[in-house]
Parts: C-alpha cells; structure tokens; sequence
C-alpha cells in the first residue's frame, strides 16, 4: 500500500516505506491478481542477535497488558511495543475497525480507537490492519483482503489469505478462508462475482453495498446493474433473493441506496443482457469454520504456523528492513499485537519479517500474521487511568499514517469507583535543591479514569528529603530516598524519588572581554562581557555572578539578564581600567571561586593619535561634531591605507557610515581579516565597523585598505578603540564568598542587543543536495539582528557532517548570532548530538533543547516539538519549566518558536502534542509563535489553543518552513488562516518594538510573493 497523497519531500529526503514502498505496492497488486504460489522465496539472512529485552510492563485493562521495549537483530537495536490479551477474561473483546465506517476513507489508527471508544466500550489497544490498493481512485483505498464487521461481508476477494478473524464466540481465530459470491439469473447460469466493495479491474465483476460509501466511484467504468429487494447487510455466508430494478452506463456518482446493491460489470459482459424486474439471487459461500465469523481483518503473510517461522506467501520484502505490525496467537490463549518501529536509524531502523517471526515464537506464538507494515504502522494504548487511546510507537514517516482498518482490544467494564491513583513519573532521581513535578489520574479496578480535581488530593513526602506543595511539586533539600504520595477519597498513590548529594563545587572559567560591531561610542564605550561553561560533573550550575573593578577599587556586581547567562553586554566609561572576575553556582548550593580575567584600560585613540599613520592615497580631516573628538581621517582613494599599531587583546574602528560611505579591507598583521561595507542606507556616526578580539594580548598592527567603490568611494577613520594591558594597578581585595539562592532555571546565553531589534529566520533549512539555503541565507546576510531557525537545520539526519557540510556553508556564517529549535530531522542522530554540538550552548540544555532569551522589551522561548522525546504533556519537565519561566519573567510582549506547529493547512497536519505549550504561552498573553516543519508559509489569525478566533486575546501563528528544503503544496485550508504561499523560498523578519511587532516575508530571489503587517503587546 503506497504512502498518502501528500506533497513530495526533497530528493534527498528519506523515504519512509510506504506501507513496504512502493516495489512492495506492485507486488502487492500482483499478490491480489495472481495465486500465492507465484510469489518467489526468498532466502531469510536475518538474525536476531539479542532476546527481546522489556524496558516496563503496565496493565491497560483488565487481562490485558502493555510492555515496551528493545530487541538487538543485526541492524541493532529496534523499539518494540507489545500488548498481550488473556483470552479468557470475559471483559475483553476483539472488533474489525473500517476507518471512518466507510471503504472509501482512510483513518489514523489512534483517531479511530477514540472514534469508536465509548463508556462501557473502551478501545485499549488498537494496531493497524491490511494493505490497500493505492490513491487511483477510492475504490482503492478498500482493504485487500477480508474484512467483516458485527457479522456483515464489507469487503472480500477471490482466493485464499492470511486473516484475523472473530468467532460466534467471540475468541480470535487465523487462517487463510476463502470467500466465494455469486449471482444466479434467470439465465441459467450462474456468474463468479470477483469482489466486494474493492477496486474492479478491466474484466471483472464487483459487488458495491451501502458500506462502500454513500455513491458509487466517479473513476466507475462499464455497466451498473442495481439489485433491490434484499435483506442486508450482506453476510459472510448466505443467499439473498433480489430483483434487478435497473442498469445504467457505470458513469459514477449514483447513490447507493439502503437495501440495495450495485453490481459493476464490463460492457462485454452477459450479464447487462440483466432487465428490470428479473429476479436474482446473491451467494457467498465460505471455507468451513469461517460461516459464522462476526469480525475480519486481513493481513499480508503469515509469518509463524504450528509453532515455526513460515514465511507464507514469501514477498521480497520479507529481507528488508521496515516497520512492522504483527497479531498472533497463543497455544495458552493468549493474543499478541506487535509492532517494531522502521526507518528511523539511532532509533529504529526495523526488521525483516524472519525476525519478526522470531519476536513472535519469543512471546509463545504459534500462529502469526504480518499486518500492513512501513509507514503505516501503528498501535494505539489506553493507559492506565486515562480516558482516550494516544499512539505510543513512533511512525516512520514521522507522523501517523491515515490507513483503512484497524483491529481494536475493547474493554466492557463501565466506569467504578475510585480504587487507584498513579503518580507519575512513577520514579525520579535529582540533586539537592532540585524540582520535579508530579502529576495524577484516578482510575476504578478496570483502569477506566476515575475524574479527580485538585482539590480532592493530599500530596505528602514520607521521608525528610524534600518538601510537596498542593500542586504536586516536590523541591529536593537533603539526600535520601523516599516517595511522594497522592490521597484522595482514602485511596493513595506513590512514587518513589531519591535525592542525590553534591557537594563539589563547579569551577568557573575566565571572562573574556569583546567590542561588538554596530555599537557607537560616546563617553562610554560597549563591550560584550563573556565566559565559558564552568566545570561541573553533578546537579549542574544554575548561576552565574559576573563582578567588575575600576582602578584597582572595590568588586561591584554586574547585571545579567538571567542567572544562568553567561554573557552580558555594558556601557563603560573610556580610559579607566577594568578588571572582571567569575564564579559560578550548582544545583545544590555549592558556590565555586572567583575566577579573575587580567586587567585592562580601555583606551580610545583619535585620528591624531602617533601610532596611526596614513601610509598611502590622499587623506584629509574632516571636522564635525558628530565625529569622535570632533574630527576625523577621511579619503576617496582607491588602495588608501591607515596603518595602526598597538598592543593589547581586542582592537575596533569607529567610523561613520551612510549612502555615501563606501568599503574597506580590514588587515591584522598583514592577513586579510575581513571586508567592511560602511555603506548603509541611513547614516550614522561613532559607529564600530569592525573588531577583532584575542585570547592574549600582544603587539599588533592593523591596516584599512580601502576598496574604492564605485560611486561610493568615502572611507572615514574617526577612532581606534584597543583594550590594551594595565600597568601600575593594584588589584582590588577578594570578594567575598557567600552562598546564594541558586535559580534553576536553564537559559542559556542571551544575545546582545542590537541597534535595530530585529529577529529573522525560517525552518527546514539545509541540504546538500538543494539551493533553496544559500538563496535564503544571501537574504539573511543583508539583515542585522538575532537569527532564530525553526527545526530542521540539516537534512537528513541532522549528522556532524551534515551541518559541516550542509548547513555551514549558508546559514553557518551566522551561527554566532544564531539561536536555533531543533526539528525531527536533527533527531535523525541519536539524541541530536549533531546539532547540540554544532550550536553548542545557543541550544539550550543538552538532552532539552529548550531556553529563553531577552532580546529589547521581548522575551523569547526556543521550544522542543520532539515530544515522543523531551516531553511536552501537561506536567512535563519542559512545559513545567515553561510556566515557571513565564511567571518569573513577566513581560509585556513574548515570542515563542519551535518546529511542529498547533496549526497548519500542509500536509503535516495540526499537531495536538504541542497544545500544553500552546495553553502556558496563551495564559501568559503571548503575541507571537513561529513554527516550520511544512515546507510552506502561512499566517494564523489571532486565535486559541482550541483553534476558536480571538482577535482580543489569541495567539498569531507562523509557519515558514520556506528556508531551503523542497516546498510542499497545501492540503486541507484550517480555520482562522489568513494567507498561504508554497512556492516561495525566504524568511520572516520580525522588528521587536516596546509595544509592538511588524511582520514580513521577504522572499528569495525574483520571488514576488510577500507578506507584512503589524501587532500589538498586550
């Protein structure tokens, strides 16, 4: 069965395997045309080098088990998700799901479990049934095998297959029935009716019920006979006495009305000799054991009979590796669903269907089936105490597959009283001082939710290590193990927490000190204060405190914009000397030493200064008020030189700059250091052009070489700012060493503010195998302020090489002022590393990826939409901290970015999984999101996290995942979207103001397509 209609991705992309790919969709055609035995064997070279090891076990309903964990084959190690179903236990049935109740529709197995869960008829486990026929038409998206639902024949074909099936009984059963229909004339003959309610090819014959859908296909072809006067539904087994009412052209789109059927046969066939009024007679007939069957779903091969791997019939996909789906019997009566994640390398790259079948004789099947597999893959839970099914295996095409049946584990037991409450995490380790929040569902003895608010619970710690507020937030405050409890009505609930000890302190590193560019100086001069990460092995360093002298004299404390920063930028009075030292703070208390930087005097040199000579081109003074000291060195000379000697650790030019300034090649000890452009559209003055700062100071000269551009060739010299080292001062006494109240809140570096508050960027960015990157980052190079990038920044899989080699050589050259989300394609390589190392720590916390940032009046949050793997629930550590950092950081105007959005008209579809930082950001009065992940543009109105218009409060959504990777068209319009573009590469700028944002989309190239606008803060 192929993968959706979707849009396709880059060339480069991986390709998930559309249920087997597509070489497995032909010979999944063949299959249905042709005899099993036509199928080739294959040998089986697959191996499992490791037992299926399980990494936890929960009850979901009564007898019936979840477990999760990893088995090693010789491709490594793959995720398994099992459920295991006690036969015996009277609460517990099986049903065959159509998706949407309808051939023609295609569902996600998880939507389908919560369509069809009820009180009294909770769907606990649901795995995704057959192969269809393709996207032709929609008579191709019926099942190609078997399916029965509540007794009724929905679809069938000619010939023998492997199936599930459900008893008058109601116990599951396997095997391969195959199903005969016919129609019986007044012609004397008998005819074969070749399908039911599937796709008819040339030469057929094919039955349409009411459950095929409401009309027949518009794709129908031949003659239409409709048969009235039947009792239906349709049965797996039986005759049916009709009468032909009429026949028509088989143009499509005629009703299929209740009680009536409609047979399509070819032209040629003798069957339209058929005239109204002449009875017929409908047969099915059936392989013996199977008449009373009440439930059905196909499967494509049987992969275990009588207790021994029998791959039967053998598809040469049997040898490759993919996500797989598997339901299986047991000799002492139970049934195993089974599905093993595919195409996902460092996480899953899936299984051959040999070892599948070893999987399954490894949980005692003797009897097994291989389901539809690749992207189709899927098994929905309803966790213990929990409401609704949630998909719990991790799909290979990244998200879940719509596919058209499904079988579904129900559980009978109406809803009870209160008889449990799980506490969640179920276990936690952390350090002194340390937070963790947890979280409850009630369920009744048949893990159906009981409802419980949080005024109903007590929370309380049975040890001394820690203290529980009413919320269900535990902070850590000395060492032990322990467990934090819910009571609620008499009945209780734990976890168990052990709190680390740590009592070593971190060791901070040394600041350094910068001169950031587009900065201008007047009685003070900016400078960017910096440092490394200190040394810390445990509980991790929360703080950060960042002291300064001035002539040799007392330590004063400098501000930061958040206690975990590690940069800060100030304004400085020129010559005086500075000294800057560091120390640095964990999660436990411990407080590290001072680490002490060498001293230096800032120092600014006019253009009369005797270390600055002008060795070559014609240069005269200039004076003006709006020069440094009130003149300056200028000149229009092609190759002019001003040469400047100095020793000290950080040198910058001021300059001015404006429409008539042109460039100049900056030069350090005879190396070309960089091209500088003071050409600018508005004019400005004492403004740094360019710096260079180094680890150690030393004698150096430095030479403006000007270019001479045409039209534009002025080049001013105004001053020389150098940080050159201090003599004769003497070192201010040690600071104290207090102990201060530690912030755990991890936000890495802020960036420094800029002259115009300007934040820019995309989604989807980087492949070496596309031009769409560097066409973006030529637009991103012409616009100065901070870089955000919403998620996929390497393709394909987010490996050290990739951003080398992909994403270095376009949107690298901004990494410094880069602050980026990671995507699923970063997740390509375990844990991301790849892109944690690339970004270093402008990504956040390694193993979270997400932070905060002050850029102006605003406060930003990069966020982690990898919710399968850092958590975004309700609860969660990163929506928890989220809150927090809203609440300590209040501000007027908020942007937040991330790469799977809520809300959006591509292919992806919305993303509900992000709904909890959706509600956080919109509680807290947020204006902005910013999301990638469909390769498209579009702008959201303001509206809710439910997706409701608010124009007074809502949230204006962005998606622009146009930075590179191939554009996808859109697929279904959602509500409160204002405008879309799928065929245009470029970036969004957004100017930050106190009060308020602009908008724009600035497209590519000869691109004409664009957007702006404006918003207000609340």
């Amino acid at each position: 069965m192929p993968k959706p209609p979707k849009p396709p991705k880059p060339p480069n992309a991986p390709k998930p395997p559309k249920s087997l790919a597509a070489s497995t969709f032909v010979l999944a055609l063949v299959v249905a045309l042709a005899p099993w035995a036509l199928v080739v064997p294959v040998p089986a070279s697959a191996a499992v080098v490791s037992a299926y090891a399980s990494v936890g076990r929960d009850p979901i309903a009564p007898g019936v088990q979840y477990d999760q964990g990893r088995i090693v084959t010789t491709a490594g190690s793959q995720a398994v998700n099992i459920v295991e179903v006690d036969l015996a236990n009277p609460a517990i049935s099986f049903e065959a799901a159509l998706s949407n109740g309808r051939v023609t529709g295609l569902e996600r197995t998880s939507t389908l479990a919560k369509n069809r869960s009820s009180e009294g008829h909770r769907v606990v486990a649901a795995i995704n049934g057959d192969v269809w026929g393709g996207f032709t038409n929609d008579m191709s998206l019926a099942p190609n095998g078997l399916h029965v639902e509540a007794g009724e024949l929905v679809t069938a074909a000619l010939g023998p297959r492997p199936t599930f099936g459900v008893g008058a009984d109601g116990r599951p059963m396997l095997g391969s029935p195959s199903v005969s229909v016919t129609l019986g004339t007044s012609l004397g003959t008998s005819f074969v009716i070749n399908r039911v309610n599937q796709l008819r090819r040339s030469s057929e014959v094919v039955l349409y019920t009411p459950r095929f859908a409401s009309r027949t296909s518009s794709a129908a072809t031949g003659t239409d006979i409709v048969i009235g006067g039947l009792t239906l539904p349709l049965r797996i087994s039986g005759s049916w006495a009709g009468v032909v009412m009429t026949a028509r052209p088989a143009e499509g789109g005629w009703p299929i009305d209740p009680g009536t059927v409609v047979l399509t046969v070819p032209a040629t066939s003798p069957l339209t000799a058929l005239v109204p009024g002449e009875p017929v007679t409908l047969t099915t007939a059936v392989t013996g054991g199977w008449e009373s069957v009440q439930q059905a779903v196909g499967g494509r091969e049987w992969i275990v009979r009588d207790g021994a791997v029998n791959i039967s019939p053998r598809p040469t996909s049997a040898d490759q590796l993919y996500a797989r789906s598997s339901v299986g019997l047991t000799a002492d009566g139970r049934l195993i669903l089974a599905t093993v994640d595919g195409g996902q390398p460092g996480w899953s790259r899936g299984m051959r269907l040999p070892e599948l079948a070893d999987l399954m004789l490894s949980r005692g099947a003797v009897n097994a089936l291989n389901l539809d597999g690749g992207g189709s893959t899927a098994l929905a839970i309803r966790l213990a105490g929990t409401s609704g099914p949630v998909l719990v295996n991790r799909p290979s095409d990244g998200s879940e597959r719509g596919v058209t049946n499904s079988i579904q584990v129900v559980s009978n037991v109406p809803t009870g009283p209160l008889s449990a409450i799980n506490v969640q995490p179920g276990s936690r380790s952390l350090y002194r001082n340390g937070t963790a929040q947890f979280t409850f569902t009630g369920m009744d003895s048949g893990y159906n939710a009981v409802p419980l608010v949080a005024g109903q619970v007590i929370w309380s710690v049975t040890a001394p290590i820690g203290t529980v507020d009413t919320t269900g937030r535990f902070v850590a405050t000395a060492p032990g193990t322990g467990q934090v409890v819910a009571t609620a009505n008499g009945v209780t609930g734990a976890a168990t927490i052990t709190v680390l000890d740590d009592s070593t302190p971190p060791i901070a590193a040394p600041p350094r000190v910068s001169l950031p560019v587009n900065t201008a100086i007047g009685s003070g001069v900016t400078v960017t204060v910096n440092w490394d990460a200190a040394t810390e092995t445990e509980s991790g360093v929360v703080s950060y405190e960042l002291q300064r002298s001035v002539n040799g004299k007392a330590w004063t404390t400098m501000p930061k914009a958040a206690a975990a920063a590690r940069s800060t930028t100030l304004t400085i009075p020129r010559d005086r000397t500075y000294q800057f030292q560091v120390r640095a703070v964990d999660l436990a208390g411990n407080v590290g030493a001072w680490t002490t930087a060498a001293a230096f005097r800032l120092a600014v040199a006019q253009e009369t200064s005797s270390a600055l000579t002008f060795a070559a081109g014609s240069w005269s003074r200039a004076t003006s008020p709006w020069y440094d000291g009130g003149a300056a060195r200028t000149t229009r000379s092609v190759g002019g030189i001003a040469r400047f000697t100095f020793t000290g650790s950080s040198f910058a030019w001021v300059a001015a700059v404006g429409p008539l300034r042109g460039g100049a090649g900056v030069y350090v000890d005879g190396v070309l250091a960089g091209n500088v452009n003071t050409n600018r559209s508005s004019s400005a003055a004492r403004l740094v052009v360019f710096s260079r700062t180094w680890a150690t100071s030393a004698k150096r000269t430095i030479e403006i070489r000007t270019l001479g551009t045409a039209g534009t060739p002025r080049v001013d010299v105004d001053a020389l700012v150098v940080l050159a080292p201090a003599d004769g001062v003497t070192p201010p006494s040690p600071s104290p060493t207090p102990t201060p109240t530690p912030t755990p809140t991890p936000t890495p570096t802020p960036p420094p503010p800029t002259a115009d508050t300007v934040l820019v960027g995309a989604g989807d960015i980087a492949s070496c195998g596309l031009t769409g990157d560097s066409a973006t980052a030529k637009l991103v190079a012409g616009i100065a302020g901070t870089v955000f990038t919403a998620g996929d920044n390497a393709y394909e899989n987010g490996t050290a090489a990739e951003f080398r080699d992909c994403y270095g050589p376009t949107w690298g050259a901004f990494r410094d002022r880069t602050y980026p989300a990671p995507g699923n394609h970063d997740y390509g390589t375990s844990g991301a590393a790849g892109y944690f190392d690339y970004f270093g720590e402008r990504a956040g916390p390694r193993g979270a990826g997400w932070y905060a940032y002050d850029l102006g009046d605003w406060r930003i949050y990069a966020l982690n939409s990898n919710c399968t793997k850092v958590g975004c629930a309700a609860g969660s550590e990163q929506e928890q901290w989220l809150r927090a950092d809203l609440a300590t950081n209040p501000r007027s105007c908020v942007l937040a970015y991330w790469h799977d959005p809520r809300f959006t008209s591509g292919p992806t579809g919305n993303n509900a999984s992000v709904t909890p930082l959706w509600n956080a950001l919109y509680e807290a009065g947020a204006e902005v999101i910013v999301n990638g992940a469909d390769h498209d543009y579009e702008r959201f109105a303001p509206q809710t996290p439910a997706g409701a218009a608010d124009p007074a409060k809502g949230i204006r959504e962005f998606v622009v995942g146009t930075g590179g990777a191939s554009l996808r068209s859109f697929s279904t319009i959602r509500a409160n979207s204002e405008i879309r573009n799928s065929t245009t590469y470029g970036v969004l700028k957004l100017t930050l103001s106190a009060n308020g944002y602009a908008w724009q989309f600035i497209p590519t190239g000869s691109g004409t397509f664009t957007d702006s606008g404006s918003g207000a803060c609340r």
